[in-house]
């Protein structure tokens, strides 16, 4: 698969993007100290005309009309997402179709292409006798909404036998989450390939197949990564340097979308966002931005045989469905889905857990099975080569780390300005300061983005 285009302006607003957030969240070690001193300045203003005019309004003057606040955060009648399945979608697309499609660096579901035998063969029992020797690093929560940057889970070794056991007994339904993303054969060294089971099973990586259409120049194959967890699981939001074809092997599952330009308003740290909860209603005090993100973003709900393309640094956050034919129909069911409002976990099913001494029954729907198949850009490789600069970290194994001259900047910007500045400046000077310096990258970073826009 070739032609598809990310310019190195994109590249570079999304390093400005990272840094400029950065910056931001700085800025709220200095909100505590400024809204002192405004409160002060508020009640001096107050005690000022008072003293002059105490009887200012009865002699016919008008009082001073309140400021008016930028709305910041959402007016309270904002709900969460209503199941706004709006991501285009290709039906057999050829070869030549696809290409043209990517050149708009949006993200699409394809459907009706052949992803081999594995929807047929990647059966729990199956994958147990296959691949379920092999010792495997697995997160397991308490939580359905995992987080990436608060680490609100565990690291915990087991067989995959185990994992599918695990994921399948009734009596752990809405009681833990697991979810398991393989890794290389030298977890430090190298990213991950389905072919690096072949020791356990050659008839493993066999069953999956990426089609013609999609399939990339083997150069340009950056990891094919095998994934499987629970239900009602929802993963941190994120973005992947390389592109990424999501295909859905067993279960359901929907994507949330946001495109690169809304890393200030996802509050980003590293490749990660803080922000949780995004198709209930996340905590927009924490974070006021989100809901401006929600707005551009998009949506698709994945059945199996369907894969998801999501072009390079696109933020999105997944959420595996329960084990039926089922999508929201209003506001109730999408916040039972993603564990209720403020994330606590569903209430148990007819299927679930009945008390601590029920019988084990293993529920083979409650598997939820992926493929994500990695690639790097062909025309972003014939840059690196032209211009002779370096996008794709080639220490990078996940896919996830910004190319090398973005991780230079942040480093300067940390050590060279914030550091000098929470040193030298109290702190109502330091807001004012990197405020100015906020300002300067985000108007740079709009400058970029139009010219990515127009070409």
């Amino acid at each position: 698969m070739e032609g598809s285009t990310v310019p190195t302006d994109r590249i570079l607003l999304g390093g400005l993007l990272g840094v400029l957030v950065m910056v931001v969240l700085e800025l709220k070690k200095c909100r505590k100290a400024l809204r002192t001193s405004r409160r002060e300045c508020k009640e001096l203003r107050q005690a000022s005309e008072s003293s002059t005019n105490p009887l200012g309004d009865q002699k016919g003057q008008q009082t001073e009309p309140e400021e008016q606040k930028p709305l910041l955060r959402p007016p309270e009648e904002f709900g969460p997402l209503f199941g706004r399945e709006n991501v285009e979608k290709l039906f057999q697309p050829s070869e030549t179709e696809f290409k043209d499609f990517v050149k708009r660096q949006v993200p699409c579901v394809i459907q009706g292409l052949d992803l081999g035998e594995c929807l047929q063969t990647w059966t729990p029992e199956a994958l147990k006798k296959q691949i379920g020797a092999r010792e495997v690093s697995v997160h397991v929560s308490k939580h359905p909404l995992l987080d990436f940057v608060r680490k609100n889970f565990e690291y915990k070794l087991m067989t995959i036998q185990q994992l599918i056991s695990r994921i399948c007994d009734s009596r752990r339904t809405n009681k833990e989450w697991l979810y398991f993303r393989a890794l290389g054969r030298n977890h430090r060294k190298d990213p991950a390939f389905l072919s690096d089971f072949s020791d356990f099973s050659p008839e493993f990586q066999k069953a999956f197949q990426l089609p013609d259409p999609l399939m990339p120049p083997p150069s340009h194959l950056f990891s094919s990564v095998f994934r499987a967890s629970s239900h009602n699981l929802q993963l941190w939001c994120h973005y992947d340097v390389p592109a990424n074809f999501l295909c859905q092997i067993r279960g359901r599952k929907r994507v949330l979308m946001t495109p690169p330009s809304e890393a200030f308003n996802l509050y980003v740290s590293d490749s990660s966002s803080p922000v949780l909860n995004l198709w209930g209603r996340p905590d927009f005090d924490r974070f006021p931005f989100t809901w401006h993100s929600l707005r551009k973003s998009t949506e698709a709900y994945l059945e199996p045989g369907d894969v998801l393309y999501i072009p390079p640094f696109w933020f999105h956050t997944a959420q595996t469905l329960p084990p039926c034919n089922w999508r929201p129909r209003g506001a109730a069911e999408v916040i039972h889905a993603a564990g209720g409002a403020g994330g606590a976990s569903p209430p148990p099913t007819a299927a679930g857990p009945g008390g601590g001494g029920e019988e084990s029954v293993e529920d083979p729907d409650a598997l939820n099975v992926s493929v994500n198949v990695f690639f790097k850009d062909p025309r972003t490789l014939d840059e690196e080569k032209s211009r002779n600069v370096e996008v794709y970290d080639k220490k990078d194994i996940y896919g996830n780390k910004d190319p090398p001259v973005v991780q230079r900047v942040t480093k300067t910007v940390q050590t060279q300005v914030l550091k000098p500045v929470e040193e030298g400046l109290p702190p109502a000077l330091r807001s004012f300061f990197l405020l100015k310096t906020a300002a300067f990258l985000f108007g740079k970073a709009q400058e970029l983005a139009c010219e990515a826009t127009e070409n």
